[in-house]
């Protein structure tokens, strides 16, 4: 049985996972309310709205992202190991 390491590395990557899921679910949230906002009152710009959506999107994509490179990273470093162990 193969020995999982760094499992401190695994649960920052789980961490940051989740705190994507959460940023764009917030995000998306604040969308909505922006065209909330935007419906009630015709004069509001659609700023808040779009740099929402805009931020969402892309702090998702880094977050997300940075989890599944950390894991990537892991993953490379566990095959180096048992190819290393197994041309011994």
């Amino acid at each position: 049985m193969e020995e999982v390491k760094y499992t401190g590395l695994r649960k920052v990557s789980d961490a940051l996972c989740t705190l994507a899921w959460v940023v764009i679910i917030l995000c998306g949230i604040g969308f909505l309310v922006g065209l909330g906002l935007i419906v009630r009152k015709p004069e509001a710009s659609g700023v808040v709205c779009l740099v929402s959506l805009i931020y969402g999107v892309f702090g998702f994509l880094y977050l997300y992202g940075t989890s599944q490179l950390i894991l990537v990273a892991l993953d490379i470093e566990a095959n180096t190991r048992v190819t290393a162990s197994k041309q011994q």
